[in-house]
């Protein structure tokens, strides 16, 4: 297969994906796209072999295995403006780090968004996303100080296997059971109501009162930004690769620097929520 062939192979990936705001692609759906435009023979009776044969001979650099399957990520934006001529030249990101810098690149990009202007935005698709604030002085001590010494403003990553924008109802606006929300509230000094989880199947999801509600919602849209990249598989190796690296403050599982204080001021929530009120 000739050099020219091959380019022309990656860029038309390459397009699909920012065309569709996807991060990666199966070979097996790489390999079908690429048929029905006739950029490869599709003749095989397996599916995808076609491509695959051409990955296990790094003929697409930046593609990478997970498992017993191949995924081909989207070109680092700032390695597009690098590809060279020759396939052998071609300055792409690291093989290796391919997955994890890609999908930073993307969620750490400068397209933020404020939450309230834009929440008909956000799709209904599965995908990972991340929680940026605007000025860690918003913070209370000692966070902005932790947030500080991370050298980014994200302080939260997560994932949505099924819905981003439940998933995010539930982290920012409260809407069902959302850690990032109880944690947020409970670094802003709001405390649930005495005795409001006893007799409760769940004794760990406690709530805030319906005003303390509203203003930790009011918080969020004046301070908070959000971004997100859809994703439909390798959810967890993702976000675990993303939270190592990142170390998000408001992050506990996974988060080889997890703050201590975090798990104590839910710990008082709980017995909170658990316990009859003192009169």
């Amino acid at each position: 297969m000739t050099i020219n062939v091959m380019e022309a192979i990656m860029k038309y990936i390459n397009d699909y994906l920012v065309q569709n705001n996807l991060v990666q692609i199966s070979a097996v759906a790489a390999n079908a796209l690429l048929a029905k435009v006739e950029l490869l023979n599709d003749s095989s009776s397996r599916p995808g072999k076609p491509l695959r044969d051409l990955l296990r001979k790094n003929r697409i650099p930046h593609a990478f295995q997970s498992g017993n399957r191949w995924f081909i990520p989207r070109l680092n934006v700032k390695s597009e403006s690098h590809v060279k001529s020759s396939i052998g030249n071609i300055d792409m990101i690291d093989r290796k780090a391919s997955k994890d810098n890609n999908f930073a690149d993307l969620l750490f990009d400068e397209n933020f968004k404020d939450i309230g202007l834009n929440w008909n935005r956000i799709p209904s698709s599965s995908g990972i996303y991340c929680i940026k604030i605007k000025d860690k002085a918003a913070l209370p001590k000692p966070f902005n100080v932790y947030l500080d010494e991370r050298g980014h403003n994200v302080i939260y990553i997560g994932i949505a296997t099924k819905n981003l924008k439940t998933r995010l109802g539930q982290e920012l606006l409260a809407k069902g059971p959302g850690t990032f929300f109880r944690t947020l509230g409970a670094i802003l000094n709001y405390r649930p109501l005495h005795g409001s989880l006893i007799g409760k199947s769940n004794t760990k999801n406690y709530k805030f009162q319906n005003h303390h509600r509203d203003e930790i919602i009011e918080w969020i849209n004046k301070n908070l930004e959000i971004n997100w990249v859809k994703v439909d598989n390798d959810f967890e190796i993702i976000e675990n690769d993303l939270i190592k690296t990142y170390k998000p403050i408001l992050n506990s599982t996974k988060n080889p620097l997890k703050i201590k204080e975090l798990s104590t001021l839910r710990d008082e929530c709980r017995k909170i929520a658990n316990s009859i009120e003192r009169l």
